[in-house]
């Protein structure tokens, strides 16, 4: 069975030396259908034959030597299928196989660094997504989107609800303290770049949920995904697979007649309004009449007395006149041919995607505005925050002849974007109601900056698999990927309204512009030597190869202020006022490793490799080997174990072992020198440049190195009505690099430290999968999967005479600090919640109030959780009606176990209720009491927190046959679809896994930002 034009494929179990050759006919037919399929390719593994049915379906196959053999034919997605054949020489056959369609299957194929194997002869989990099939039924922002909730182990954090928000990935949790924890993508061989866009230099009012390259691609082109989980899975991959590698498999063509794929999909997103609520209370001075703030502290000390109510209370966000929120839009339109024949096949794809963020401009503020400027306003200031995406990919594939196959891949996308509040204004000091028109609010501040970014990335890929002989195959893959941003941000001259004075820069007008320029170089380079022993019993595969990765970055960054009118431009101001700096960075990787695979029986497969990796940061003389080594058994093919197949039994135990580094930054192991003007000539000027010592270096410097042990198993029950994957991971990470600070009587710049080796990090786990099969009938199907991964996360040991220390703090003291949201403690997880407990409180005086010095604190800090979630369930139903043509689908997530920072709540202590409002309980007093000054204690507002979501709910129709001939369409899908319908927690904010911390960091913050809100989508998608 087969799609039009998928490959089949076969290949001999038992060899012979007969010479003699013989021919089988061969037929590939629809399994829905039974209709022949033509143009269907069809592949004799280990051979280099093919051949392609014709308009009936038919193929032959010559050439297999004369005696008994069983042919075995594989599909993805299809139970493997045997026939058993005795030929005599020059004798032609003709046979009919038919294969059975599954949802999934324990024999599929997964991508190793030597190429593709089938999943039976790997050792390591590997978390499959059948991306196509995905987008298909599911409405994704981006890929971050697509990889959410959809791999056990895998956990996506968004950074808020902007179309421009990046997504911090962890792969079985974090490990490294100071390098990167993020995993590596490879697409179609080649890698690609992931990097995060960070603030512009002079950041003028910060980071605005800048775009990440994780999510440029366009959805529609991707096949499948594959994620590799830490060192056991991705040792051969080299350095910085430390955190896992994700491999993206594009769409290709497929012989036979031309097919053309149109979709069309409306979305609109609303935003949650129930943010906490500012308020403040009031009262006079004892001898006065003039109204003032008087909170409970002023109370408590005489120095006012209340006015018999609360000011504020007024929830802005849910009046239509001084609401920053807006219905945000998406559109998305893309075409897609393919086809081809036996010899060159073809896959095109083009998409545009437009994004409009919840984000606007108040309507009381627009009007303001309006008056005050005297002129009408720009579309970005009233709706700051969007963005769209024009794409085009192209595959072609083919063979130049029998023994050597190409693909050529190419994609272009441009990426225009704005940011800017995404909505949450200055809610602590802007109290202000629906009736007042007397004021800006100081929200205006955010909008009148405008901030732009615009990406250019092109991405090309050439890979090559030459098989001369059947015991011999070759693979070569080059890939280049760029990426070309380009960032400005501008405060025009006379718009800051009104709070700035006449002479700040703000008033005078400021910009800031950047160009940063990213390359990722790959060069990979392979073999395999395969041979048959023992009469076929024993498979021998030797794998060698060599990679070359270089990454190269470059940016300016210019600054200037004192705009001239009418001007947004850097040339407009003067010369003394402009700041301009150059940043780039160049590295290289080269690593060589070699794999030895045995398979005895095609039942129990052992595998052991070995790589060196040399890199450009350490340099030629530092070359750490990573070695690996895997199992896998398939029990049930036992011949001593048959009555487990005849019952529907599939089991396979798997195991694995394996090894990889993290290169430290490219400058961190050698001195390096900047320069200054800071010689003073007579006149007062300066003088020529100085030299000075910009880092310190540390020739003794080492690459982090992680390894993994873990161990599962695969198990199908009634021929894989069932299914059950198990992992459990123990990962160990050592010679953790992180810096020190170094003394400034070294004569070092104030921000010189030194990077070195020092610490232990473990991470253990546990990760399965369920999937049932529950009803197959032509009126009703039903399945559902299950998935859970747990993660345990420790500092082991940080090194002799090395304090703990904090994401924001080099050395911290644990009895002096009153919080961190980011401690490194041995003993406990990297970047946990710290802070000191409020012991106790006691309203001594009886007045009702609690005052900060009725509040008692513990003496030093305390351990208040993880700052990751310590296990995550997904379930996953599919019902489909009617032979499928109704399909309905839902995706929920539960994460347990997070202790989240309320970084919001904690700021806004002076606009708290419990501040001002006596009614309060007095423990909510303590708490305020105790988080503002002079204690400034943020111990409440650490939470241990759970979260339910509905990830997606999607609802699928196959379009009437009238109205698919009406269109001159051969199929139709219209579908509804919904994402982040919904989010149940106990966290007092709005939605605890929203991190508004830098994604490129470890810092895990919830500030004060609109989450991703709920969206409902509409899609027809046409075949012709």
């Amino acid at each position: 069975a087969s799609d039009g034009g998928s490959v089949v494929l076969l290949k001999p179990a038992t060899r012979a030396a007969a010479q003699d050759s013989a021919t089988v006919r061969g037929r590939v037919f629809d399994a829905a259908s039974r209709a022949p399929v033509p143009h269907a390719v069809v592949v004799l593994q280990g051979r280099n034959r093919r051949a392609m049915a014709d308009e009936t379906g038919f193929f032959v196959l010559s050439g297999i030597p004369a005696g008994e053999r069983v042919l075995s034919f594989e599909r993805l997605g299809y139970r493997t299928a045997t026939v058993t054949l005795t030929l005599a020489p020059g004798q032609d056959t003709t046979i009919v196989v038919t294969m059975e369609s599954q949802p999934i299957t324990l024999r599929g194929v997964v991508t190793t660094i030597s190429g593709e194997r089938r999943r039976a002869e790997v050792g390591n989990s590997i978390a499959m997504i059948d991306a196509a099939r995905e987008v298909e039924m599911n409405a994704f922002r981006d890929l971050s989107d697509l990889l959410a909730g959809r791999a056990n182990g895998l956990m996506s954090v968004p950074g808020g609800g902007s179309p421009n928000a990046p997504t911090r990935h962890r792969i079985r949790g974090i490990s490294s303290i100071n390098a990167s924890n993020d995993p590596i993508v490879i697409i179609d061989g080649v890698r690609a770049l992931t990097s995060y866009e960070e603030c512009v230099d002079g950041n003028l009012v910060g980071c605005y949920q800048m775009p990440s390259r994780y999510d440029d691609f366009n959805l529609e082109d991707i096949e499948s995904i594959e994620i590799l989980k830490g060192p056991s899975a991705a040792a051969m991959w080299g350095s910085d697979a430390s955190a896992g590698v994700i491999v993206i498999k594009t769409k290709r063509g497929r012989p036979g007649p031309t097919r053309w794929t149109v979709h069309y999909e409306e979305g609109f997103t609303t935003a949650p309004t129930d943010f906490l609520v500012p308020m403040q209370g009031l009262g006079r001075p004892p001898n006065g009449t003039a109204v003032m703030r008087c909170s409970l502290a002023d109370q408590a000390q005489g120095r006012c007395v209340p006015i018999d109510s609360v000011a504020g209370g007024f929830n802005r966000y849910a009046h239509p006149r001084t609401t920053s929120m807006a219905m945000g839009r998406t559109r998305d339109i893309g075409l897609s041919v393919s086809g081809g024949s036996d010899a060159v096949q073809f896959h095109f794809s083009g998409g545009y995607r437009t994004d409009l963020g919840t984000a606007k401009m108040p309507e009381i503020d627009q009007k303001l505005v309006r008056e005050a400027l005297g002129r009408p306003l720009p579309g970005w200031m009233i709706r700051p925050d969007g963005k769209t995406k024009a794409s085009f990919t192209g595959r072609i594939t083919g063979r130049f002849n029998d023994a050597l196959d190409y693909s050529l891949t190419t994609s272009f996308i441009q990426i225009d974007g704005r940011t800017g509040p995404d909505g949450v204004m200055d809610a602590v000091n802007d109290l202000r109601s629906a009736a007042d028109t007397f004021e800006l609010s100081r929200g205006w501040q955010e909008f009148y900056v405008q901030r732009t970014h615009q990406t250019n990335r092109f991405t090309g890929g050439l890979s090559l698999n030459w098989h001369p002989v059947p015991w011999f195959s070759g693979r070569a893959a080059f890939g280049r990927d760029y990426a070309f941003v380009d960032n400005g941000e501008v405060r025009r001259r006379g718009w800051c309204l009104p709070f700035c004075s006449t002479t700040s820069r703000d008033a005078l007008g400021q910009v800031a512009y950047s160009e940063g320029r990213e390359l990722l170089q790959t060069v990979d380079l392979g073999g395999s030597f395969q041979f048959h022993v023992m009469g076929g019993r024993v498979l021998l595969r030797t794998s060698f190869g060599a990679q070359h990765t270089r990454h190269k970055r470059e940016s300016m960054t210019g600054t200037s202020y004192d705009l001239a009118v009418g001007r947004v431009d850097f040339n407009s101001t003067p010369v003394d006022n402009r700041n301009v700096t150059q940043s780039s960075d160049d590295r290289a990787t080269f690593g060589t490793y070699i794999e030895q695979s045995i398979g005895l029986n095609d039942r129990l497969f052992l595998g052991a490799a070995l790589r060196r990796d040399i890199g450009s940061a350490l340099g030629e003389r530092v070359a750490p080997f990573y070695p690996k080594w895997h199992v896998s058994w398939l029990v049930s093919e036992e011949p001593w174990l048959a009555g487990l197949r005849d019952r529907g039994i599939d089991l396979r135990l798997r195991g694995a072992y394996g090894h990889a580094g993290v290169q430290p930054a490219t400058t961190a192991k050698f001195r390096s020198f900047g320069q200054l003007p800071r010689f003073v000539e007579a006149d007062g000027t300066f003088g020529a440049n100085y030299a000075y010592i910009s880092g310190v270096g540390n020739a003794d410097l080492l690459p982090e190195r992680s390894r993994e042990i873990e161990g599962g198993f695969e198990l199908g029950l009634w021929d894989e009505r069932l299914l059950v994957d198990f992992t459990y991971f123990h990962k160990f990470t050592r010679e953790a690099i992180i810096s020190r600070d170094l003394a400034p009587s070294l004569g070092l710049s104030s921000t010189s430290g030194q990077f070195y080796n020092v610490g232990n990090v473990r991470n253990t786990g546990m990760e399965a999968l369920v999937i049932a099969r529950l009803i197959e009938r032509p009126e009703l199907q039903a399945s559902i999967e299950l998935g859970y991964a747990s993660r345990e996360n420790e500092l082991v040991e940080l090194g002799a005479g090395v304090q703990p220390f904090s994401i924001t703090a080099s050395n911290i003291d644990l009895a002096k600090v009153m919080d961190d949201d980011g401690v490194v403690v041995p003993g406990y997880p990297l970047f946990s919640r710290w802070a000191r407990p409020i012991l106790g409180y006691a309203d001594a005086n009886g007045d009702g109030l609690i005052t900060p010095d009725e509040v008692k604190l513990g003496d030093t800090l305390v351990y208040m959780g993880p700052s990751l979630p310590k296990a995550d369930f997904s379930i996953r139903p599919i019902i489909g009606l009617w032979n499928g043509r109704v399909r309905v689908s839902a995706a929920l997530d539960y994460s347990r176990d997070l202790t989240q920072y309320n970084f919001h709540a904690a700021n806004m202590w002076f606009s708290s209720s419990a501040v001002y409002d006596p009614e309060q309980s007095l423990s909510a007093q303590a708490c305020q009491a105790a988080n503002g000054p002079p204690i400034n204690n943020d111990f409440c507002f650490y939470e241990r927190v759970n979260v339910l979501r509905l990830r997606n709910l999607s609802v699928a129709i196959s379009t009437p046959e009238p109205l698919v001939r009406l269109l001159g369409a051969s199929s139709g899908t219209f579908q509804v679809l919904g994402s982040n319908l919904g989010v149940w927690s106990n966290y007092s904010g709005l939605d605890p896994m929203v991190n508004t911390a830098p994604a490129s960091g470890n810092r895990m913050l919830n500030d004060m930002v609109v989450p991703r809100g709920q969206t409902w989508s509409f899609r027809l998608r046409l075949t012709y």
